[in-house]
């Protein structure tokens, strides 16, 4: 089967794999034509290239992918090696970009000790800045506000009370029961 599939023609490339690989084609039972055709390397590589780059902009188009576009003062939250299950995907504190190195290449550079990284580990930059957001002290108290929800004059809250004529599935089931043994 490998032999076969060596020996098909490859859609982007016109040539056989064994061409490639060993520059010759290898024998099957498969019927060819073989000619001396030398294969040129350069061309070879701008076809892959182009149709990979077609092929990108076509599966871009489709996902809406669309560029980042940074600028040095921005916050962004940095993506974060997975350590552990219970790890994040992102460094919880925001950083902010101290320099965008090559738009081209979208790398850029944060403040804390000049971590670098790709605009790809880089989430969207925030809206404001994190010192005008309050974050919560521990992320395990709940925050219940001490004050009562004031109520509007005039309003009465109906309260729901317990009815008698409501019975449980076993107590129903115990009356009907004793029902029958009455009669």
């Amino acid at each position: 089967m490998l032999r076969n599939y060596r020996s098909t023609p490859h859609q982007i490339t016109k040539e056989t794999p064994a061409k490639l690989l060993m520059n010759r084609e290898l024998r099957t039972k498969i019927p060819s034509i073989t000619g001396k055709k030398q294969v040129d390397d350069d061309k070879l590589r701008k076809t892959d290239r182009m149709t990979k780059e077609k092929y990108k902009q076509y599966a871009d188009t489709g996902r809406e992918a669309k560029k980042k576009n940074l600028k040095q003062g921005d916050f962004v939250l940095l993506q974060q090696k997975h350590k552990n299950k219970c790890s994040t995907n992102f460094r919880l504190d925001p950083l902010e970009i101290v320099q965008v190195k090559d738009e081209e290449e979208e790398e850029v550079s944060v403040d804390e000790e000049e971590l670098e990284g790709e605009v790809e580990d880089a989430e969207p930059p925030y809206a404001e800045p994190p010192s005008s957001r309050t974050l919560p002290e521990s992320p395990l108290q709940p925050s219940v506000s001490p004050h009562p929800i004031p109520q509007q004059q005039g309003t009465k809250i109906p309260t729901v009370s317990p009815s008698t004529s409501a019975l449980r599935r076993s107590e129903r089931f115990r009356n009907k029961v004793s029902k029958k043994n009455n009669k």
